[in-house]
């Protein structure tokens, strides 16, 4: 944490154009980094040490704590990706998630002492192991671990004894249930800067924000409203196709380079929208819409565990709707990935149309002002 902590100190300095206080920051964290690797990891297997007691004896226990500390900084992308998968393997998952120590663990495992520490699910620390795997370029198992931990959030938590909506501090998993009160602040901020900087692959640097989005996600789509980056209120919203990801924003579309095709990768789509504002919809439904002057997109997702169907009143903003009789509608559906024009609208005072969305499922509706103007 603390070598995580100086090298973002370097990049602050340097965005503030205090070049020599960015470089001894840098050359901190490389020391420290340095110092870590001398003391922590075997010089034969690459395998990073769980600590060093005051006896001096170095303990190689494979633990959760490895991946909170490479979550943070990880010095080497194979001692990361073995990590990673380690924590995958049986003797470790509860159905969150990995637990701290394994089952397997003879001498140290004991899911209820210490609060949990010694095997029990702590969900901070399984956090760190979905930022673990977007860091080594595992987005399918990093969003497969969000997932898991959305569903202890939002679902599960009143079957465990715990309140909807609270991050657990830990949870026994042999007794099935949260053994704390409150919500963990540490877990919440690691699961919103899983979903940034993992799933929206946000990277900051001396030209501003960038976003490298991943295809290989479990997760059918993203919202990310009110983003304070250089412009305050901006938004990201990503939808995922069999084969295409299409992604609409107020950034720039330079913000999105590393995500656009070229001839070895797959296909993402983007958009770029000077406006957005969040959607008032029915309970389930979560959406955002971002216009321009001629045209509006409506991006719709539904966030329940049941399917929601019905009418939506969409609101109207660009502005040459205000001198057009008509619009055309088009609709993106996740299942093709495929634009398809469906009516020639009347336009009122707002949009009335019908959805019927899958959990999980999302779509897109763009209007675009037609040619007979008022």
């Amino acid at each position: 944490m603390a070598t995580r902590a100086l090298r973002d100190a370097s990049t602050v300095a340097y965005l503030a154009g205090k070049g020599s206080d960015s470089a001894k920051f840098r050359e901190h964290s490389v020391r420290l980094m340095n110092a870590l690797t001398e003391k922590l990891r075997e010089s034969e297997t690459g395998a990073l040490a769980l600590n060093v007691d005051g006896r001096g004896v170095v303990h190689k226990e494979i633990t959760i704590d490895q991946a909170v500390g490479l979550s943070y900084c990880s010095p080497d992308k194979n001692l990361a990706s073995s990590v990673v998968h380690r924590l995958l393997e049986k003797d470790f998952e509860t159905g969150y998630g990995p637990r701290t120590v394994p089952g397997s663990n003879n001498l140290y495992y004991s899911p209820s002492y210490g609060e949990g520490q010694l095997g029990g699910y702590w969900t901070r620390a399984a956090l760190s192991h979905a930022l673990l795997a977007y860091l080594t370029g595992y987005p399918s198992i990093g969003s497969l671990q969000l997932e898991k931990v959305a569903r202890l959030v939002h679902s599960d938590a009143e079957r465990l004894g715990g309140i909807p909506g609270e991050f657990p501090y830990w949870v026994d998993p042999e007794r099935r249930q949260i053994a704390t009160h409150g919500s963990d602040p540490v877990a919440a901020s690691r699961f919103i800067e899983a979903l940034v900087f993992g799933e929206a692959g946000l990277s900051l640097g001396s030209g501003g924000a960038r976003f490298t989005i991943p295809e290989a996600s479990q997760l059918k789509w993203l919202l990310v409203n009110n983003l304070d980056l250089g412009k305050k209120g901006s938004s990201v919203f990503v939808g995922r196709s069999a084969e295409r990801v299409f992604v609409a924003s107020t950034f720039e579309r330079e913000s999105f380079e590393d995500s656009l095709p070229d001839a070895g990768r797959g296909t993402v789509s983007t958009s770029s929208f000077p406006d957005s504002e969040r959607l008032v919809l029915p309970a389930g439904i979560e959406g955002i819409m971002f216009w321009d002057a001629n045209s509006s997109l409506f991006c719709l997702g539904n966030a329940g565990t049941s399917s929601c169907s019905g009418s939506v009143s969409l609101p109207l903003k660009s502005r040459s709707f205000a001198t057009s009789l008509f619009a055309q509608i088009e609709e993106l559906q996740q299942e093709t990935g495929l634009w398809n024009k469906t009516e020639r609208v009347k336009l009122q005072n707002s949009l009335e149309t019908k959805i019927d969305l899958k959990p999980g499922s999302w779509k897109m509706i763009k209007l675009s002002a037609g040619a007979i103007k008022a």
